[in-house]
């Protein structure tokens, strides 16, 4: 603002003070003013300039927000955050005009070992997942309300298809594709201006050599031309960086957070098929003879039977739709190309140039067959993956059963069978996308040569330098557009695809979700907590058509027939029965998540933010903890998530210390507590997988049980533990002040325990109400003997009050009631409490380049040596490009003498470029295939090994690794290896030759001052290319490891929904979501606009490097043909190094795949199941079993466990 006030003052004294030569009004003569008044004049002018300039220069530079500091929530496990307002446009005009304000980042990647999670600015409001969650949900809403206006909707609550969950994104994100459109259409016209201007400064030099005119006219003419050159430059990287910018960087993130965000919050409505279709599994997998051509991609809500199959939609489908808004960028800029260039070439070569587009015409039914095989195979390929992960998530969920039985070998076989399924579509695809390329690259050489062909001997034209070159450079400009269109289709199929997937999941059948109500109104306060049902029929949820047309499984045909029940509010009620009665169904129908046939039924439900409204210990100080209008559900297996015990018990409520402890010891988890060196803050694992069973489902008790829901609902709970923890449960907590006036549903086969004390007795059998009526009447009746002499009733009745902590030692009680108390270390003597030890340690991220050990266990995986075969066949093709251009350059030279004047006819030279471009085609077509086939070779090596592995790998490893780490590496990571590291190696080492090839040539034509000018301007790519490729592979590693636990979130809600929604903590864990997804996305937004930085430096650099080359050759003296030959590689070395920079950039980022699963390939592994030598055939005789002074420990840093233990167990005994 100072700098403009200065500025506005200098140009109003230049107003005030009068010009030099002034006339006298009163006779209109001259008068010369004195010298004074010039030189002041001058400078006021000149100053003017400099600070209207200053003062651009320091508002462009002006940050236009504010650093602002988002304080850490939980200090010392999530850092606090600087959090720039924007990533980009927060920063500075001339920062988000030039990507600059990413340099902070690239700086410290530079300067630092590794960037830390303090480095990265946060994303910026306009793309976080709770904002765009409320704008995608106004949209759905806002079409549906118009298909309502128009009568086409008849479910209001039905989820949309593919085509209206497209309809909603594309609305949603309608401004930034606007910008996309209009950008990439005005930087599409922009790529053919140095085709234009090549075309003007070679007609320059012919015209010049025609007329002998001296060279230094045609020099001064071409001067204005290299400056133009250098100026588009730089303006198209800016407009096509930017357009580049919105499309593969907000669009794609913004569909990324939707996508996720609409799919767990669908997780958290939908019906919970899953755990009924996954209990069929096994039995339906192994029983299955079809091959996978007979069961292609299924887009109907059948397909997701499987929890499996429901986490791949979040880590695979979810990637190929969000890779939309880069096809949005190809579909918009290559039919704008194809005009703009179409007009060019038209304009060279006249009507030749629609002969030769009219060839392509040829290949068009080939390439819609090849992409329409390819629509199919893919289709087959993500089933195969989901076939393939679903195996690994159950084997994942049962690895400590797996290795206890020794299993490992068969369920690795399993998995490989579902595997070498999955490679032989990758190989077919593969093999299709080969063809494609064949043909992609077929279909614009034919352009050129009928174009050519055509000017020449059809229309007895001469082909000079500046048309051939141009109209080469222009028809391969036309190459890529034509390309990339049915590449570009046949991505956007497979987007497609996974979008009917995601729209099929959406339009599942959703439980009934209860309105949200203020739990301190009088109205919730009010309500009477009451459970009945009246001639309830009862079935479990039905969406498989299969289900209905073949009622064959006993899930599928078995329901609650009939049931009229009145349970005793406030009191014990106990629902016994045998095996399979159909006791856990009646839980899931008063949670409603079963479905109700007929009848009715009345039972208080939680609101799905009932624990995010409980987030206030004030609520229990003033007495209004208990709720009438909360439940709480304990499943047979606990639902724990991998957190400290503590958190399980609290899930998301606030920490009452006296209602905790009082929790802890009517649970019977003091003993528990007093054995665990960190007490309840101890890390239980994913799942729990650091308890024992009946650890684990006392602390789903004690959870329930803490819970401010007035309605319990347990099922089974007391089965898991002993007897005398039974004993102590009924007794403290069954009959104790923490369940009084608390309605309590327990369903157990511990009648003689529980029936005395049960207010009311519900008896089942096959789903029929057998009995109910009072305990005291029960133990009279002839159910309750039927149920005593059934097999499965084996428990005796227990003396005593069973405390579970009279088995424990003097140590482990007082070590208990101190941990109870909240002091297990004395403030005298004890030392201060450390850290409690991390049982899941977090996902750990290498430093620095990808390491060569690792590239060369990849290509040792590829084929080792006979990899030099694949180098080879991608080497010839770059070659023969130099050689193809070469032969043009001579075609051209020669055609200046006439048709038949040159030393060889026009049909040689026809034939002879005929014959190199369709050898080049060939050497393409082999050198995709080559590196096909070695990546295949080494994806197979790679997974083989690193699942091995980790099942080879120590118990402690599973209980350290949560699933979600797992199935990201081995979902994301692999598929990752199995579908773009070949070609991004390819492309590497394609630009990296091509870049050398460029300098040679343009040496050529430019003598060897043009080397001293690459030589000059080398340090700054060089630079710039280590410090992107630092700032690149950070970033990825920091984004890989941010995903995990978005994966193990959406992992732990598709396992425990039931669990989730019971308590209310639906929103609460969408607000976790929301977090998580914001921070896997601003490694990956920051990654992409460093990629857009490093461009425009390179356009910057190249820009230099366009004006000096082009002088250099034009006053080299070369002739037209020699400079058309030079010009044209010029042309091409800026876009052709940049893509080799990313490329090698890419394969660092894509190479963290690499290594993530190179660290579980090299995991430490178990002995070898099978020993030499083996004992003798007839061992064992005795069947005996002996322990000689065992010591057993859990880890090797944890205390022994078993202490010395001795003994032996006869054989038969």
């Amino acid at each position: 603002n100072l700098l403009l006030s200065v500025s506005l003052v200098t140009h109003g004294l230049r107003v005030v003070i009068p010009p030099p030569l002034s006339w006298d009004d009163r006779g209109g003569i001259p008068i010369q003013l004195p010298a004074v008044f010039e030189g002041t004049l001058l400078w006021l002018q000149v100053a003017g300039l400099v600070f209207a300039f200053a003062a651009w220069v320091a508002n462009g530079l002006t940050p236009s927000g504010p650093l602002r500091v988002v304080p850490s929530p939980n200090p010392g496990t999530i850092p606090t955050v600087g959090v720039l307002k924007d990533q980009s446009s927060g920063a500075s005009l001339i920062g988000f005009l030039f990507f600059v304000s990413v340099f902070p980042v690239v700086k410290d990647s530079y300067t630092k070992a590794q960037l830390g999670v303090d480095d990265v600015p946060n994303v910026s409001d306009a793309y976080r997942a709770s904002g765009l969650h409320t704008q995608t949900q106004l949209a759905f809403a806002r079409f549906a309300s118009k298909d309502k206006k128009k009568g086409e909707e008849t479910e209001p609550t039905q989820s949309p298809r593919a085509w209206r969950l497209l309809q909603v994104l594309l609305w949603t994100n309608r401004t930034l594709i606007l910008s996309i459109m209009v950008s990439t259409a005005f930087g599409a016209v922009s790529f053919y201006v140095p085709w234009f201007l090549l075309w003007l400064i070679i007609s320059s030099i012919e015209r010049s050599e025609a007329n002998n005119e001296p060279k230094s006219i045609a020099i001064r003419q071409n001067i204005v031309y290299a400056v133009a050159l250098a100026v588009n430059q730089i303006v198209s990287a800016w407009v096509v960086n930017h357009a580049w910018a919105m499309a593969t960087t907000l669009l794609k993130g913004r569909f990324r957070s939707q996508l996720s965000v609409l799919l767990l919050n669908k997780s958290l409505r939908r019906k919970d098929t899953t755990a009924i279709k996954d209990k069929q599994g096994e039995e339906a997998e192994s029983d299955n003879k079809k091959t996978d051509d007979d069961e292609p991609g299924d887009d109907s809500p059948a397909q997701f039977g499987t929890k499996s199959k429901v986490i791949t939609l979040q880590t695979v489908d979810i990637q190929r739709v969000e890779e939309f808004s880069m096809h949005l960028f190809v579909m918009i800029g290559c039919p704008t190309e194809v005009v703009v260039g179409g007009i060019l070439a038209y304009h060279i070569l006249g009507i030749s140039v629609v002969f030769g587009l009219l060839t392509s015409l040829l290949t068009a039914p080939i390439v819609y067959l090849i992409t329409s095989r390819i629509e199919k195979v893919q289709e087959r390929l993500m089933a195969a993956r989901d076939r393939r992960s679903s195996a690994m998530n159950e084997s994942f969920q049962a690895i400590r059963m797996i290795k206890f039985s020794s299993w490992e070998r068969r369920v690795i076989e399993r998995i490989m069978k579902a595997r070498r399924s999955e490679l032989q579509h990758q190989r077919s695809q593969y093999l299709l996308d080969a063809c494609a390329e064949f043909f992609f690259f077929l279909s614009p050489m034919l352009v050129i040569v009928t174009a050519f062909t055509c000017y020449t001997v059809v229309f007895n034209q001469k082909l000079t330098p500046s048309k051939a070159f141009t109209a080469l450079t222009v028809l391969q400009e036309l190459r890529w557009s034509l390309t990339q269109l049915p590449d570009t289709l046949s991505s956007a199929i497979q987007s497609w695809t996974s979008l009917k997937r995601i729209a099929s999941y959406l339009d599942c059948p959703e439980v009934a979700v209860p309105d949200s109500i203020d739990l301190t109104s009088e109205l919730a306060l009010a309500a009477d907590g009451e459970i009945q049902l009246q001639n309830a029929t009862i079935g479990w949820p039905v969406v498989f058509a299969s289900q209905i047309s073949q009622p064959s499984s006993v899930a599928q045909v078995f329901r609650l027939r009939d049931i009229s029940v009145q349970f005793a509010p406030k009191q014990l009620n106990l629902i016994c029965g045998k095996l399979g009665s159909g006791k856990t169904l009646l839980l899931q129908g008063l949670l409603g998540e079963a479905d109700l046939l007929a009848g009715s039924l009345k039972c208080p439900r939680s609101i799905p933010d009932a624990i995010k409204q409980s987030d206030d210990p004030r609520i229990y100080a003033r007495g209004d903890w208990i709720s009438p209008m909360l439940t709480a559900y304990v499943p047979q297996s606990a639902f724990l998530t991998n957190a400290s015990l503590r958190d399980n018990i609290l899930f998301g409520l606030p920490l009452i210390r006296e209602r905790y402890d009082t929790v802890l010891e009517a649970c019977g988890l003091l003993p528990d507590l007093a054995m665990f060196e960190d007490g309840d803050e101890v890390e239980i694992g994913e799942g729990g997988i650091g308890l024992s069973g009946g650890q684990k489902a006392r602390v789903g008790l004690a959870r329930a049980v803490y819970s401010r829901a007035q309605t319990l609902l347990l099922d089974d709970v007391l089965s898991a533990v002993d007897a005398h923890t039974a004993s102590h449960i009924h007794k403290h907590l069954l009959q104790g002040a923490l369940l009084k006036d608390r309605t309590v549903l327990l369903v157990s086969h511990q009648v003689q325990l529980v029936a005395p004390s049960a207010a009311v007795v519900v008896v089942l059998d096959n789903g029929v109400l057998m009995y109910q009526g009072e305990g005291s009447d029960f133990l009279q009746s002839k159910h309750y003997r039927g149920l005593l002499d059934s097999k499965e009733e084996t428990e005796a009745k227990i003396e005593g009050d069973g405390d579970p902590t009279s088995d424990a030692t003097g140590i482990e009680k007082e070590l208990g009631s101190d941990i109870a108390n909240g002091n297990a270390n004395s403030k005298d003597d004890a030392p201060a409490k450390s850290a409690p030890r991390k049982l899941v340690e977090d996902e750990g991220r290498n430093i620095g380049a990808i390491g060569l050990k690792t590239w060369k266990r990849y290509l040792q995986m590829g084929g080792g040596f006979k990899l030099l075969f694949v180098l080879v066949a991608i080497i010839i093709p770059s070659m023969w490009t130099l050689f193809s251009s070469w032969w043009l350059r001579a075609f051209s030279a020669d055609a200046k003498n006439g048709k038949d004047g040159g030393k060889h006819t026009i049909a040689y030279w026809m034939a002879g470029y005929s014959a190199v471009v369709v050898m080049e085609c060939v050497f393409h077509f082999i050198k995709w295939l080559a590196a096909y086939s070695a990546s295949l070779h080494a994806s197979r090596i790679i997974f083989e090994t690193a699942l091995n592995a980790v099942f080879r790998a120590p118990m402690r490893f599973h209980d350290s690794v949560p699933r979600g780490r797992l199935l990201n590496r081995f979902t994301n990571d692999q598929e990752q290896i199995d579908s773009t590291l070949a070609s991004n190696f390819v492309i590497l080492i394609d630009q990296s030759l091509s870049v050398i090839f460029a300098v040679v040539a343009v040496s050529v034509g430019g003598g060897p001052f043009f080397l001293i000018v690459v030589i000059v301007i080398s340090p700054l790519y060089y630079w710039t290319a280590k410090v992107f490729a630092n700032a690149a592979r950070d970033l990825r590693r920091l984004q890989q490891t941010a995903k995990s636990p978005v994966v193990q979130t959406f992992a732990d809600v598709v396992n425990g929904v039931s669990v989730v929604r019971a308590f209310g903590a639906s929103a609460t864990t969408l607000s976790l979501f929301f977090k998580q997804t914001d921070n896997s996305l601003r490694y990956d937004f920051l990654g992409r606009l460093c990629a857009r930085w490093l461009n425009v430096i390179y356009a910057a650099a190249t820009a230099v490097l366009y004006f000096f080359a082009t002088v250099l050759i034009m006053i080299s003296g070369a002739d037209s043909s020699l400079a058309a030959f030079a010009l044209s590689f010029l042309l091409n070395i800026g876009h052709t190094l940049l893509f080799a920079v990313i490329s090698y950039s890419e394969n660092e980022t894509k190479g963290v795949a690499i290594e993530r699963l190179v660290e579980y390939a090299d995991q430490q592994s178990e002995a070898a199941a099978i020993v030499e030598p083996r004992p003798p055939k007839f061992w064992p005789q005795a069947g005996e079993v002996e322990f000689k002074d065992l010591r057993v420990r859990y880890a090797p840093e944890l205390p022994d466990v078993l202490k010395g233990v001795s003994f032996k167990v006869a054989g038969g005994s």
